[in-house]
């Protein structure tokens, strides 16, 4: 036997991807492949980290479909090709293509792995493998091979990256008892599944797929910063490491492991925060505990989701159909959208977007699992849980919520503790800042219950980190406008029934524009607590209560600033500049492309790309034509073409309409809009004043952003003033206001510039029917309480009546002021600000509280009520000096 030649191992061979794949495959793979999503961020973070070293692709389990499909997207984006594909045979991947020349001769090495990376190629290998009998899995890129390009790293300077690269096929990750046994044993678990199964489940799946990136690897860096690790330990450190980054990015997308009704109930009733609640409750009604905890399981599923995949799939087929008809497209934000999947590798997100309309519910779950990523959990009102709408939308991920939680504390205990184990567990949860739909079109004020429960989840450790997550969801035309306009003019909110679903059907028979989905920087909680030098573990209640008011106001004013901006919002803004009946539409042109200007200063401000700009950098007018239309189409205007002229008439009943799509508007122009309000009253807030003091055009502004304050979102870290010192700052520099020097030295003013003033009127209009609807309010609530006191209802009523008189009679410039929605908001700023009290009882009489206060609010606003003329040659201080 010894005699017997002894034969040397084969040696192995790099078998790299194709650098070009053979004519017959390239259609097959283009239409493999064309639907899988590689997010541009991920291109140009490899990209670069191609610019700086060696990039070895590491992917989760060894697969022939996984590496053809990187192959596919490293020759479309022009990416590193792998000289070594791990578990490829030549045979095989030869009858693909071509592959690159260089790889063509290799040198025969016991590692083809070190041998191509040595040589400053690219790699794709896999940490796991299937074993050919018992069907389990085994390491594929041991602890052996990361050692020995540790050691290669330590030999060389370029840097050597291992990229964690997983494919996510978007499907249910399943119940704990949702497998197949059967199926597993004979094509593999979905977790490392046969040739067979991946191919099929790939084919299933590939118009939701998307390749994910982990954070890179650098080898470089760890060996710099861990020269006191033993070369195992590090060894097992960064393929521990590989593992945890690859398993967040499918967790990120797939999201937990789905639990049963009654399982996740049980988990619930046994938070210990939960029973102590509970305990209390049930000494303080003298009831058995027993009793307590059957109504509070019995309120679990009134709130709870029961969310499940198939009808979230069969949800968004649906949609697809019908958003198909009715949208011209949906816009979405795919660099807003990564960061948020990102977010969501770090700990549980959660989603704020805005709310205008019953379709925000669906759209964002929608763009959400086309894009392969779990639905989020969602609250919803209570008054959407109504037969057959309520069980849908709960399989979808909905969540209800009663509107007021006043006097349950045991329902308030169990909804804080179905938070937290919504969060405890990573479901994505989404719920609207505002708390209702904006009937108005701009924000409405940040409603703290839901922001409360989720910060007091983080802080009593459910998680160690939480994302918020601005979002703004735009309509170029919102379907529920005609039932906006009766609520508006105060006729009273219909309830959400199957009558209304019915008539559901002449949404389907109209095109409704575009939408637009835009996704801000996340906010995470302990960073948000870290820049204020806020200890997580000794948070008492009031730096809570305060933390909770500065994280919903900032989340409020993003999701502002992320407004898309259409031209139907100058457009509307233009047309109710003015009290004439009508405007040229060359005239509607010039004003509505200064508003865009004007937005488009804002750095982050998001233009659509319907908004278009002809040689002379104004608006074109086959846009704003088109605008115009539409307009037309809602009855808002009427439009008259007069010889080569085009005049636009607007409708009395339609300026409430255009008001709805100028106040998208507002995020950006309120701080102009309030400074040009002062500059243009500028001589009635001088007159009265002698000799030196504070400028009275500066304080007015400011003490209008105060009276007004339920109506605007500013920057919590600038507030009112800083918005309006900008603002000045920018009037002046733009020659539309200027600084003038009165009878003495100290006398200091701003006023307006006659070149300035028609740009100052436009911006004043923006907030014109915000001041004459909260001048109505406070003069008929100061009359009419100081008689006797008043139902709300009544009053709110009253108020309304006495505007459209005043209207008719022409003592106001702005009819669209005449809204309920601003009538309850000036309302509750008078009972805040202690002018008007509330009696005691559910049908409670509201009275004057504090007088004065009441008269100096209508103090503040009685200057900028009126119309206003251009000032003359005597008016704009002819004997006064400009200032610097």
């Amino acid at each position: 036997m010894s005699n017997l030649p002894v034969k040397s191992p084969r040696p192995h061979r790099a078998v790299p991807m194709r650098s070009r794949f053979w004519r017959g495959f390239r259609g097959l793979w283009s239409w493999l492949f064309a639907n899988v999503r590689f997010p541009e961020v991920a291109v140009k973070d490899l990209r670069e980290l191609a610019s700086r070293g060696t990039i070895v692709y590491v992917g989760r389990t060894r697969g022939w479909i996984f590496g053809l499909l990187l192959n596919w997207m490293a020759l479309r984006f022009g990416l590193p090709l792998a000289m070594h594909v791990d578990g490829w045979r030549g045979r095989l991947a030869g009858s693909l293509g071509k592959s690159p020349a260089a790889s063509k001769v290799g040198q025969p090495t016991p590692s083809p792995l070190l041998d191509v990376v040595c040589r400053g190629e690219s790699a794709l290998c896999f940490l796991w493998k299937r074993s050919a009998g018992l069907r389990l899995k085994q390491p594929a890129l041991d602890v052996r091979e990361v050692s020995a390009l540790l050691e290669l790293q330590a030999e060389q300077e370029r840097p050597i990256f291992l990229v964690p690269v997983t494919l996510l096929l978007g499907f249910d990750p399943g119940t704990q008892l949702g497998r197949t046994p059967i199926l597993d044993a004979l094509f593999g678990p979905r977790e490392m599944p046969g040739a067979i199964r991946a191919f099929l489940t790939f084919l299933r799946y590939r118009k939701r797929a998307r390749l994910q990136l982990g954070e890179a690897v650098d080898l470089a860096a760890l060996l710099a910063r861990s020269t006191e690790v033993p070369a195992d330990k590090l060894a097992r450190m960064v393929r521990g490491s590989l593992v945890q980054h690859l398993a967040r990015a499918e967790r990120s997308v797939t999201g937990p492991v789905r639990k049963a009704p009654r399982r996740l109930r049980m988990e619930i009733l046994r938070d210990h925060q939960l029973r102590a609640s509970l305990a209390e409750a049930a000494r303080e009604e003298g009831k058995p505990l027993s009793e307590i905890e059957r109504r509070a399981d019995r309120y679990l599923k009134e709130i709870a989701a029961r969310y499940t995949p198939f009808v979230v799939a069969a949800m968004a087929s649906f949609f697809r159909i019908v958003f198909n008809r009715i949208y011209d497209g949906i816009w979405v934000d795919e660099e807003g959208l990564q960061r948020m999947t990102d977010a969501g590798r770090r700990g549980p997100i959660v989603l704020c977007p805005s709310h205008r309309s019953h379709i925000d519910y669906l759209v964002m779950s929608w763009a959400m699992h086309m894009r392969g990523l779990t639905a989020p959990h969602i609250a919803a009102g209570k008054n959407l849980s109504f037969f057959p709408i309520g069980p849908i939308l709960r399989r979808a991920g909905a969540f209800f919520l009663r509107r007021t939680f006043r006097g349950n504390p045991v329902y308030a205990a169990t909804f804080r503790a179905y938070i937290r184990r919504l969060l405890h567990d990573g479901h994505p949860v989404e719920f609207f800042i505002e708390g209702t739909r904006s009937r108005s079109g701009k924000p409405l004020p940040a409603r703290m219950g839901l922001a409360t429960y989720e910060v007091e989840a983080f802080l009593e450790g459910s998680r160690s980190t939480l994302s918020f997550i601005p979002i703004s969801i735009g309509y170029t035309r919102v379907i529920e406008a005609r039932a906006y306009g009766k609520e508006l003019r105060g006729e009273e909110k219909q309830s959400e029934d199957v009558s209304g679903l019915l008539g559901a059907r002449k949404v389907l028979r109209k095109r409704w524009g575009r939408i637009y989905i835009q996704v801000g920087e996340p906010i995470e909680l302990g960073a948000f607590l870290r820049e204020r030098g806020i200890d997580r573990e000794a948070v008492d209640e009031d730096t809570r209560r305060d933390l909770v008011v500065e994280l919903a106001n900032t989340l409020n004013h993003r999701i502002g600033a992320l407004t898309t901006v259409t031209p139907t919002a100058p457009i509307a803004a233009a047309l109710l500049g003015e009290r004439r009946r009508g405007l040229d539409l060359s005239t509607i042109v010039e004003r509505a492309t200064l508003l865009v200007d004007f937005v488009a200063k804002e750095g982050d401000a998001r233009v659509s790309d319907a908004v278009r700009y002809d040689d002379e950098g104004r608006l074109e007018e086959p846009t704003v034509r088109e605008t115009v239309a539409t307009l037309q189409d809602e009855g808002l205007v009427r439009t008259h073409q007069l010889g080569d002229r085009t005049i636009v008439e607007l409708h009395p009943e339609g300026r409430l309409g255009l008001d709805y799509y100028k106040n998208a508007l507002i995020p950006f122009l309120a701080g102009r809009a309030l400074a040009a309000t002062a500059l243009v009253d500028a001589r009635r807030l001088r007159e009265g004043l002698a000799g030196g003091g504070e400028d009275p055009v500066r304080g007015a502004a400011l003490a209008l952003a105060e009276t007004l304050a339920p109506e605007f979102v500013f920057d919590p870290a600038s507030g009112a003033e800083g918005a309006l010192d900008a603002a000045f700052e920018e009037l002046v520099q733009d020659g539309r206001a200027r600084l003038a020097v009165g009878a003495t030295a100290d006398a200091v003013f701003l006023e307006p510039t006659p070149e300035g003033w028609p740009v100052l009127l436009l911006l004043r209009a923006m907030t014109l029917a915000l001041v004459e609807g909260y001048w109505i309010t406070l003069t008929t609530a100061s009359r009419l309480l100081s008689e006797a006191p008043l139902p709300r209802a009544e009053l709110r009523q009253a108020i309304l009546e006495e505007g459209r008189a005043r209207t008719l009679i022409g003592e106001i410039d702005a009819p669209e002021a005449l809204n309920r929605p601003l009538v309850e908001g000036a309302i509750d700023m008078l009972v805040q600000r202690g002018a008007l009290v509330r009696g005691p009882g559910r049908e409670a009489l509201l009275e004057l509280g504090d007088p004065l206060a009441l008269t100096a609010l209508i103090a503040t606003l009685a200057p900028h009520v009126g119309t206003r003329e251009a000032p003359g040659a005597g008016e704009s201080s002819s004997a006064a000096r400009t200032g610097d």
